[in-house]
């Protein structure tokens, strides 16, 4: 069994994040925002910096949580409450697909 928790569930500061899971004895750690940014908004060169930063405490990323393809069946967004982890889920699927191309 693995245990895990988001990050920005301890901390938006990767540092204080991850050393919380090292001082908890953790090894795996999900990924949803840092510093109040969804990972989405980071660029690929951004997103290597944090995965040196958590590598080098030994801990592995086993999910990556993105509100990306949140799907609102049949009602009207304006009825349904959510939270969007800072990251716009109310998109069309090309640009989202645009999302993923860029990463």
């Amino acid at each position: 069994m693995i245990i895990t928790i988001n990050c920005d569930e301890i901390s938006d500061d990767i540092n204080e994040a991850t050393d919380f899971f090292i001082k908890y004895k953790l090894s795996y750690i999900e990924l949803r925002s840092i510093n109040k940014k969804n990972l989405l908004d980071y660029s690929l060169d951004e997103i290597k910096e944090f995965k040196k930063q958590i590598l080098k405490k030994r801990l592995k990323v086993v999910a990556i949580a993105s509100p990306l393809f949140k799907w609102f069946y049949n009602k009207p967004i304006s009825s349904i409450k959510f939270d969007s982890f800072f990251f716009n889920p109310i998109l069309s699927i090309n640009k989202k697909n645009n999302i993923l191309k860029k990463h």
